[in-house]
């Protein structure tokens, strides 16, 4: 049971992550005027974040859905690792498109 409602609990949240960083795809302009940024870059440094959260929310669904189904193995650790160093490398782009933009 306690499995189930584990498995459960990561989909939604992989699922809510997923709305969420296409929402900040689309609404980038919006987002960078909200926080009173300017220029190209800031709505790029948007676009890393929204990419980062994508990319977080697919490890989630890699690591709970993917462990369900299949066992757990060399390929999965691996592109779960490379999920990782995405989320890490579009958070670090975000940062730096963002103070570009200030």
């Amino acid at each position: 049971m306690l499995r189930r409602l584990r498995l459960v609990a990561g989909f939604s949240l992989s699922v809510i992550l997923l709305v969420g960083a296409l929402w900040g795809w689309q609404n980038a302009d919006e987002l960078v005027l909200r926080w009173r940024m300017t220029g190209e870059s800031a709505i790029w440094g948007a676009r890393c974040a929204a990419v980062g959260i994508a990319a977080a929310a697919q490890v989630i669904l890699l690591s709970v859905i993917g462990r369900w189904v299949y066992q757990r193995d060399l390929v999965s650790d691996i592109l779960r690792l490379c999920g990782v160093l995405v989320v890490m490398l579009a958070g670090v782009t975000a940062v730096a498109l963002a103070l570009a933009g200030r």
